[in-house]
């Protein structure tokens, strides 16, 4: 093989290397974000809990208010009974009474509810915030471990970064510009075996003459794909 493709060769593994090095860096801060959606969730709901306790809580002071000011109007009336001058006054003032009574004691019986749908709210407010503060060291955690697995692998790409810059040094300049501009225009290898009779890169038949002289090292370049096609130990002609 063609000593400039070999040094290619060489170059493009470390390529690989360091696309997939990179992959595990990109995919760390996704991982976080979920870690993050997943906190965010648990605060809405603990916010929605604690909107509700807020909310029952507010219902039950309004309600208290409401019954005392029932009481109220029911004592200044049993403090006007006594002053009615006729009968059917009297009557009425009786009937003013009985509907207050009836109303304090509906009142009481909503103000019963809401007691027991307090301790209730209190509980399950309670069970959130536990989750949360749980669930919060364990992102902390998770963070502090995801962050640091970034930074080795910072470190590790900084090290294959300068293991590329003195392989690419060593690259036939012409083969290796044709290396860069294939790179970043096509996803995948630029160095590729032939297999089957075909290119690596875009599957394309490669005349029989053409494959029986790569299999004897000679440099040959895809005339569809661009790719530099070689023998290697996965390699076969067409069957």
């Amino acid at each position: 093989m063609d000593e400039r493709v070999i040094k290619l060769l060489e170059l493009q593994k470390t390529d690989t290397k360091i696309d997939r090095l990179q992959e595990e860096i990109d995919a760390i801060p996704a991982e976080i974000a979920i870690h993050e959606k997943e906190m965010d969730d648990l605060r809405n709901t603990y916010q929605e809990k604690k909107r509700n306790k807020e909310t029952n809580d507010e219902e039950k002071t309004k309600t208290l208010a409401d019954k005392q000011a029932m009481e109220n109007r029911r004592t200044q009336i049993k403090t006007q009974l006594l002053d009615a001058k006729t009968n059917e006054l009297y009557r009425a003032m009786q009937e003013q009474i009985k509907h207050a009574t009836a109303k304090i004691s509906d009142l009481d019986g909503v103000i019963l509810d809401l007691m027991y749908k307090e301790d209730e709210l209190l509980r399950v407010l309670d069970e959130a915030e536990q989750e949360l503060e749980r669930e919060k060291k364990r992102s902390e955690k998770r963070n502090a471990i995801l962050q640091g697995q970034k930074a080795e692998l910072e470190e590790k790409m900084e090290s294959l970064l300068s293991d590329r810059q003195k392989a690419s040094v060593c690259v036939d300049v012409r083969f290796r510009d044709k290396y860069e501009r294939q790179r970043s225009s096509r996803r995948g290898q630029v160095v590729v075996p032939l297999k089957n009779g075909n290119c690596g890169g875009c599957h394309t038949n490669i005349p029989s003459q053409a494959g029986v002289e790569i299999s004897q090292g000679e440099t040959y370049v895809c005339p569809l794909c661009g790719c530099f096609v070689i023998w290697d130990d996965g390699s076969s002609f067409a069957g």
